[in-house]
């Protein structure tokens, strides 16, 4: 893959789930919440994912976002990413995140992605914690 990657290329189209919450703080300006989810991804990137996401839900609407991410692949390669979004509720149990996020490995299969950024969009349903995420390489 090393060099063969373009910018705007879609490096992981991610389908997850939410698969646990936990309320950090409550106050007057919004709710922060750590989330961990688990997904597969298809894409330059395939294979399972795993985040941790800090949350902070303003009261305004609006949220920011902050994630550390491994991403496996098939073949028991490794990378790892850090992201940070903002978004706002696109509907009564929707939003809608974009950000950037760095990746990094130690995988010669995968050296191509260090240090690499990407851009991703997540449309995430508070209801029932599904989410989609497309990270775009730039």
């Amino acid at each position: 893959m090393e060099g063969g990657f373009r910018s705007g290329e879609l490096l992981a189209d991610l389908q997850g789930k939410t698969v646990w919450s936990t309320v950090k703080e409550i106050n007057r300006f919004g709710t922060r919440v750590e989330q961990n989810h688990i997904g597969e991804s298809r894409g330059l990137l395939s294979g399972r994912y795993r985040d941790t996401t800090e949350v902070f839900r303003k009261s305004d609407g609006t949220l920011e976002l902050d994630a550390r991410c491994v991403s496996g692949t098939p073949e028991g390669e490794v990378a790892l990413s850090l992201g940070h979004g903002s978004g706002r509720l696109s509907g009564p149990s929707e939003y809608f995140v974009d950000g950037e996020a760095t990746f990094v490995t130690q995988s010669s299969k995968l050296a191509w992605l260090n240090p690499r950024k990407g851009r991703y969009e997540l449309v995430c349903d508070l209801r029932s914690g599904d989410f989609e995420l497309k990270t775009y390489l730039l």
